[in-house]
């Protein structure tokens, strides 16, 4: 078993949110930061080894994802359920993370003040440290996305700005 102790947990970064063509997309102002700082970061967990997941939304069941490199260290199926509460409690998600000795969780995606804020605090119960990626978030509406960011550093989360060892 590897010695792994930080996971990168990225969450609904599909086109259907970050292509200005989905259906749903995200503020045409944190598009194109929002996916270059996302590329960083994960740039940065493959070159250290350390583990990534990639949780989709609005999706029943995974298909098939090019997202997983082979380099990629996944270490839990991702959780596939419109309910990101689902993500740590009906999924095997927070079993696997433990079982790798992962404690400190990143976290980054879609949307900062829906499912970014509550995969921080239900990933924090259990007893993880959580990290927020600022750069790494992305919303539709720019108040809801500051409001948030607020609420979480009231909530005691670090907030972070790139990937630090």
């Amino acid at each position: 078993m590897r010695d792994l102790k930080r996971c990168l947990l990225l969450l609904d970064l599909q086109n259907e949110f970050v292509s200005a063509a989905g259906n749903f997309p995200t503020d045409a102002v944190c598009q194109q930061a929002l996916l270059e700082n996302v590329g960083k970061a994960t740039q940065a967990f493959r070159d250290s080894g350390d583990a990534m997941v990639w949780v989709l939304g609005n999706v029943v069941e995974a298909p098939p994802s090019p997202t997983f490199r082979s380099s990629t260290a996944a270490v839990a199926r991702p959780g596939c359920h419109e309910n990101v509460v689902f993500r740590f409690t009906d999924t095997t998600l927070r079993d696997d993370l433990t079982a790798e000795n992962i404690t400190d969780v990143y976290v980054g995606g879609l949307l900062t003040n829906v499912c970014v804020c509550t995969t921080a605090e239900v990933a924090h119960a259990p007893g993880f440290t959580v990290m927020v990626l600022d750069d790494c978030l992305g919303w539709r509406k720019y108040k809801s996305h500051q409001t948030a960011l607020r609420c979480m550093r009231e909530a005691g989360f670090e907030l972070r700005h790139g990937v630090r060892h």
